[in-house]
C-alpha cells in the first residue's frame, strides 16, 4: 500500500468501525442509549459487553497489523500478462505463498496442486484487473429442496395420513395397546427416515419428515397419558412423557442437526411445569405451574445458543411462550386465591405469585423484550408489595381498601423505581408498570370525586342545603377512604419524584468524584436517569392533590363553612406561592405550573359553586372568592389579567345583589343598587390612571350589563331607584367625555357622548314618576323637549369647549355629532310618547313640538345646520295640526296649505338670494294644488259630498289666476333687473296655474252629473 496517500484503507476503516462505541454492532444503529440499542434491543452491558469489546479490540489490532504488513509489500517487475496467472490462483495457494518469506518475490510459483484443488471445488472467479489483488468469492448456500424431495415429502405426508386413519378410524382396531404400538412404529419410521435424510444432506426433506414424526410423537405422549386414571394422574403421565420425549428429541436434534426437533423439543420441555400444575386441580397451583414454565423457558433461552443450531427461532418462540405463560398465570392466580374469600392468606398467596412474576421478569429482561419485561417487573413488583402490605386489613377493615391500596401502590413505586442495581432493566418502563398499577387502583377515588362533584352541582340546582348548618360530618370514618387514597397517591408520587432527583444528584456527585471509573473501552458506567419521567409523575401528583382538595370541598364530610375555608385557603396559598416564584409571570408555562393554575381556578369555581348550596353564605364566600381570584391574576401575564378583573368585578356585583336580596328591598331596588355600585366603581376606576386599559374596559363591560337591564326595566316601571342608577350613568358618560385617561379612544368617547342626553331624559321621566302622584307625562315630556331645544343650538359650543379641554379635533367633532344625534332621537321619542300616551294629550304634544321647533330654529341660526330648518318646519307644522285637531277642523286644505305655502314662500326667498331651490318651490305649489284637485276629481258626487257652492273649484281657479299673475310678474321682474334668479320659478308657477285651471272643467262635469249647483237648482 502506498503510504503517501491520504485515503483511509479498508482495514483501517473496519478497525475504526469496530472501535466505535456509539454504533450497535448488531443492527448498525448510530446511537446507543445507556449501553442498549433502541432498535434491536441488544444489551451490551455487563460481562457480555466487556467480552465483545475485547474481541472487537483484538480484531481491530489484527486488521491494523495486516495493514502494516501490506504497507511493506514489495513491487513485482513482471509484465501484466504474467500477473494474471497468480490473480486467478486459489486463496489457499495465495495464502501458502504469502506465508513463505522466501517466495514473496515470486508469487507466480504457487502450488499447481492447490490451484487445481480449488478449481475442482468452486468455479474460478473472474480475473482481477491488472495491478489489483484478487479476493476469494464467498460460496453461496444451496437449498436441498428438489423435485424429488418435494415428492418424497408428499408421499411421507400421505403415508402419515393413511397411518392415522388406519389407527384411529378403523373399527376393527379397537384395542388401545395395539393402536399405541402401531403409532409408535410409525413414529420410529418417520424419525428414523428424517435422521437418514439428514445424514444424506437432504436437510429440507429431513425437516419436513421430522416435523411429521413429531406429530406422531405427540400422539405417543397422548397415548401414554391416557394410561392414568383420573385427571391428576393423566397430567402427571403427560408431563413425564413430554419431559422424556422432549429430552430425547433435543438430543436427537443436536446430533442430527434437524432444527425442527430441538425447536419443538424446547417448547415441549417448557410446558412440563404447567402440566404438573394442572395435575393439582387448583387454579392457584396451575398459575404456579405457568410461572414454572416461564422460568424454565428463561433457562432454555439462556442455553439455546449452545444446544440449538437455529437459536434465534427458538429464542423468539420461547420468548412468546414466556409472555403467554405469565399473562395466563395472572387470572388463574387471582381466581384461585380469592375463590375462598378475601383473606390474609389469599392476599399473601397472590402477592407471592406477583413476586415470582417480578423475579421472572428481571431474569427474562436480560434476554429478549427488555422493555416489556421491565414494564411487567414494575407492575408485578408493585402489585406484590401492595398485596403484602394491605393483607392485614383486607378482611377486618375492607372498607379502608380504597385508601390503603392506592397509597401502598404509590409508595411501592417510589421504592421500586429507585432501588439500586437492576441494571438489566429499563427503569423508565419499570416505573411505567408501577404507574399503571397506581392508575388502576386510583379509579375508585376518581369515580368518587366525580360522584361528589355531580352531587354538589345537583344540590345547587335543587337549591337544597345539606343538613344542619350547611353540611354535617358523616358518622362513618371510612367515608374518608377515597379522599385518603387520592392524598396517598399524591404523596407517593411526590416521594418518587424527590427520590429520583436525589438519586440523580448523588450519581452526578459520584461521577465528579470518581471520573476515572469507566467501562471497558473508556465509557462511563451507564446510569438510567428518571428525571424526565419524574417530571410527569410530579404533574400527576399535583393533579391528585388538587383533586383531593376539590373532592373534599364538594363532599359533605365537613360543614360547608369549613369546606369553603379549606378550598379557598388552599387556592390562596398556592396563588401566593406561585406569584412569589422568581420570574413567575415571565417564565414559560411548565406542566407543573399549568396544573397548579388550573387547580387554583378550579378551586375558586368549586368554592363559588358550593357557596350557593346555602344562599346565606354567598356574600361572605364571594368576598373570599374575589380575593383569591385577585391573587390568581398575579400569577399570570399582564395581558390576560383583565379576564380576572372582569370576572371578579362581575361576581362581586352578584354577591352584592344576593346580599341585598336578603333584605326587604324589591327586585327593582336591588337591580338599581347593584347598577349604582357598578357605575360608582367604573367612575372611580376611570379616574385611576394606574388601572390598565384592558382592566378598565373589563369593568366598563361588566357595568353595562346591569345598566342595560335597568334601562329595559324603565320601560315597564319607573321610580326613584332607576333615576339614581341612570344619573350615575350620566355621570360616568360625562366623565368619559371629559377625561383623557390612557385607553380612552374616540369610539368609546363618542358612545359616551351619545348617552348624555338620553340618560338625562330618563332621569327626568323617572323623577317625575317618583314625585308626581298622577301621570307625569304632561310635565316631563315638555321638560325633555326643553332640554333637547337647549342642547341643539349648543352643540358648537360644546365642541369648542371640548377642544379647549385638550381633546383632539376629530374626537370633539365626533362628540358633537353624537350629542346632536342623540338629542334629535330623544326629541323624536318624546314626540312619539306625547302622541301615544293618553295622559299627555294634544296640548302636551303641541307644547313639545313648539319647543322642539324653536330649538331647531335656534340651532339653524346659531350652528348653521341647514337640516335644522326642516326639523323646525316639521315641528311647527305638527304644532299647527295639533291646534286644528283640538278645534275640530277636518278640512284637508287647512292642514296642507300652510306648510305648502310656507315651503313655496321660503323657496321664493331663497331663489331671490341666488339659491337654486326649484324643487322645493315646485313641491310646495304641488302640495297646495294637487290634493284639492284630487278631491274634486276622485270624490264621487253624491248627496253626502254635494255642497251648495263649489268653493273648492272656485278657490282652485282663483289660485290659478293668482299664480298666472305671479308668474308674469316674475318674468317681467327678471327682464327689468337683468337677472335670471326669479325667472327660474316661472315654469313651475305656470305649471301649477295650469293644473289649478283644470278645476273648471272638472266642476262643470260634476254639475252635469247633477252634483253641487245642479242639485241645488233642482
Amino acid at each position: 500500500m502506498d503510504t503517501t496517500t491520504k485515503a483511509i484503507s479498508w482495514g483501517e476503516s473496519v478497525a475504526r468501525h469496530l472501535l466505535d462505541a456509539t454504533v450497535c454492532p448488531v443492527c448498525g444503529l448510530d446511537g446507543l442509549a445507556a449501553g442498549c440499542c433502541i432498535r434491536c434491543g441488544t444489551d451490551l452491558r455487563g460481562a457480555y459487553g466487556a467480552e465483545l469489546w475485547e474481541a472487537s479490540t483484538s480484531a481491530a489490532a489484527a486488521l491494523r497489523a495486516r495493514e502494516a504488513v501490506l504497507s511493506r509489500a514489495p513491487q513485482s517487475s513482471a509484465t501484466p500478462d504474467d500477473t494474471a496467472a497468480p490473480a486467478s490462483a486459489s486463496p489457499d495457494a495465495a495464502a501458502s505463498a504469502s506465508a513463505s518469506p522466501d517466495d514473496t518475490a515470486t508469487p507466480a510459483s504457487a502450488s499447481p496442486d492447490a490451484a487445481a484443488s480449488a478449481l475442482t471445488t468452486t468455479p474460478a472467479p473472474p480475473s482481477a484487473p491488472p495491478g489489483t489483488r484478487a479476493f476469494p468469492q464467498p460460496r453461496l448456500p444451496r437449498s436441498s429442496a428438489t423435485v424429488q424431495s418435494v415428492l418424497a415429502i408428499a408421499g411421507a405426508g400421505l403415508f402419515a395420513i393413511a397411518a392415522l386413519i388406519f389407527t384411529f378410524l378403523n373399527p376393527d382396531l379397537s384395542d388401545r395397546g395395539i393402536r399405541s404400538v402401531v403409532v409408535g412404529l410409525v413414529t420410529l419410521v418417520f424419525l428414523g427416515g428424517a435422521y437418514m435424510l439428514a445424514r444424506r444432506g437432504l436437510q429440507f426433506s429431513a425437516e419436513a419428515v421430522g416435523g411429521l414424526g413429531l406429530v406422531f410423537v405427540s400422539l405417543d405422549v397422548y397415548a401414554f397419558a391416557q394410561l392414568g386414571r383420573g385427571d391428576a394422574v393423566t397430567w402427571l403421565l403427560a408431563a413425564l412423557a413430554t419431559a422424556v420425549a422432549g429430552a430425547v428429541m433435543l438430543i436427537a436434534g443436536r446430533l442430527s442437526q434437524i432444527r425442527v426437533w430441538h425447536w419443538v423439543a424446547m417448547l415441549a420441555v417448557a410446558t412440563v411445569p404447567a402440566m404438573l400444575g394442572y395435575a393439582a386441580s387448583s387454579s392457584y397451583v396451575a398459575a404456579l405451574g405457568h410461572l414454572g414454565s416461564a422460568f424454565l423457558a428463561t433457562a432454555l433461552i439462556a442455553a439455546s445458543a449452545r444446544i440449538a443450531a437455529s437459536s434465534n427461532l427458538a429464542k423468539r418462540s420461547l420468548a412468546a411462550f414466556q409472555v403467554i405463560a405469565v399473562l395466563s398465570a395472572v387470572p388463574l392466580s387471582v381466581f384461585g386465591a380469592f375463590s375462598f374469600g378475601v383473606t390474609v392468606v389469599a392476599m399473601l398467596g397472590l402477592s407471592a405469585v406477583f413476586a415470582l412474576i417480578a423475579l421472572h421478569a428481571v431474569l427474562a429482561a436480560r434476554q429478549l423484550l427488555g422493555h416489556w419485561w421491565s414494564f411487567v417487573a414494575g407492575g408485578s413488583a408493585t402489585s406484590a408489595l401492595v398485596l403484602a402490605t394491605t393483607s392485614p386489613v383486607a378482611h377486618s377493615a375492607g372498607q379502608w381498601l380504597p385508601a390503603v391500596l392506592p397509597t401502598a401502590a404509590a409508595f411501592a413505586i417510589a421504592l421500586i423505581a429507585v432501588t439500586p442495581g437492576m441494571r438489566t432493566l429499563v427503569r423508565s418502563m419499570l416505573a411505567t408498570g408501577g404507574i399503571v398499577v397506581v392508575g388502576v387502583l386510583g379509579v375508585i377515588p376518581v369515580l368518587y370525586a366525580a360522584a361528589t362533584a355531580i352531587e354538589a352541582l345537583g344540590a345547587v340546582v335543587r337549591g337544597a342545603v345539606v343538613s344542619g348548618d350547611g353540611g354535617a360530618v358523616l358518622a362513618e370514618p371510612s367515608d374518608w377512604a377515597p379522599l385518603l387514597g387520592m392524598a396517598g397517591i399524591a404523596a407517593g408520587l411526590a416521594l418518587f419524584g424527590g427520590l429520583v432527583r436525589d438519586r440523580d444528584t448523588r450519581h452526578a456527585r459520584r461521577i465528579d468524584a470518581f471520573d476515572d471509573i469507566r467501562r471497558p473501552g473508556g465509557e462511563r458506567e451507564p446510569h438510567q436517569s428518571l428525571r424526565g419521567f419524574a417530571a410527569g409523575t410530579d404533574v400527576v401528583a399535583i393533579g391528585a392533590a388538587v383533586l383531593t382538595v376539590l373532592t373534599l370541598a364538594c363532599s359533605d364530610l365537613l360543614p360547608l363553612v369549613a369546606r369553603l375555608v379549606i378550598v379557598l385557603g388552599a387556592a390562596a396559598i398556592t396563588a401566593v406561592a406561585l406569584s412569589r416564584t422568581k420570574g413567575a409571570v415571565n417564565d414559560p408555562l411548565t406542566p407543573h405550573r399549568v396544573v397548579l393554575l388550573i387547580g387554583i381556578h378550579a378551586a375558586v369555581a368549586v368554592g363559588i359553586l358550593i357557596s350557593w348550596i346555602d344562599p346565606q353564605t354567598v356574600p361572605l364566600a364571594g368576598i373570599g372568592a374575589v380575593a383569591v381570584l385577585a391573587l390568581a391574576s398575579r400569577t399570570l401575564p399582564h395581558g390576560i389579567r383583565f379576564l380576572h378583573v372582569g370576572a371578579g368585578f362581575a361576581y362581586a356585583l352578584v354577591c352584592l345583589a344576593q346580599a341585598l336580596a336578603q333584605t326587604d328591598l324589591g327586585s327593582i331596588a336591588v337591580l338599581c343598587l347593584v347598577t349604582t355600585a357598578g357605575l360608582v366603581g367604573a367612575i372611580v376606576v376611570t379616574f385611576l390612571p394606574r388601572v390598565r386599559a384592558r382592566d378598565w374596559y373589563a369593568v366598563l363591560v361588566v357595568t353595562s350589563v346591569p345598566f342595560a337591564a335597568g334601562i329595559v326595566q324603565v320601560i315597564f316601571e319607573r321610580s326613584g331607584w332607576t333615576a339614581l342608577s341612570t344619573a350615575l350613568m350620566f355621570a360616568l358618560a360625562l366623565s368619559l367625555v371629559l377625561t383623557r385617561r390612557p385607553g380612552l379612544n374616540i369610539v368609546l368617547r363618542t358612545l359616551a357622548s351619545g348617552m348624555l342626553v338620553p340618560t338625562v331624559a330618563v332621569v327626568v321621566v323617572c323623577l317625575g314618576a317618583q314625585v308626581l302622584a298622577v301621570s307625569a307625562s304632561p310635565v316631563t315630556l315638555p321638560v325633555i323637549a326643553a332640554i333637547v331645544a337647549l342642547v341643539l343650538p349648543s352643540t358648537t359650543l360644546i365642541r369648542d369647549a371640548l377642544r379647549h379641554n385638550g381633546l383632539p379635533a376629530d374626537a370633539s367633532a365626533a362628540a358633537r355629532v353624537a350629542i346632536e344625534a342623540s338629542a334629535l332621537l330623544t326629541g323624536a321619542i318624546a314626540t312619539v310618547l306625547a302622541l301615544a300616551r293618553e295622559a299627555a294629550g294634544l296640548g302636551t304634544t303641541f307644547l313639545v313640538l313648539m319647543i322642539l321647533g324653536v330649538g331647531a330654529a335656534a340651532s339653524a341660526v346659531f350652528t348653521r345646520r341647514r337640516y335644522a330648518w326642516w326639523v323646525a318646519g316639521a315641528a311647527f307644522t305638527g304644532a299647527l295640526w295639533c291646534i286644528w285637531t283640538m278645534n275640530g277642523v277636518d278640512l284637508l286644505e287647512a292642514y296642507l296649505l300652510p306648510p305648502a305655502l310656507g315651503a313655496a314662500t321660503i323657496a321664493a326667498v331663497l331663489s331671490a338670494r341666488g339659491i337654486d331651490v326649484r324643487g322645493l318651490y315646485a313641491a310646495g305649489l304641488g302640495l297646495a294644488v294637487l290634493p284639492s284637485l284630487a278631491l274634486l276629481v276622485l270624490v264621487e258626487p253624491d248627496a253626502r259630498t254635494a255642497v251648495e257652492v263649489p268653493w273648492r273649484a272656485f278657490a282652485l281657479l282663483a289660485g290659478g289666476t293668482v299664480l298666472l299673475g305671479i308668474g308674469t310678474w316674475c318674468g317681467r321682474l327678471g327682464r327689468r333687473y337683468r337677472t335670471a334668479r326669479m325667472r327660474r320659478l316661472v315654469p313651475a308657477t305656470f305649471a301649477a296655474a295650469g293644473v289649478a285651471a283644470i278645476a273648471g272643467p272638472v266642476q262643470g262635469i260634476r254639475m252635469g252629473l247633477g252634483a253641487d249647483l245642479g242639485r241645488c237648482t233642482e
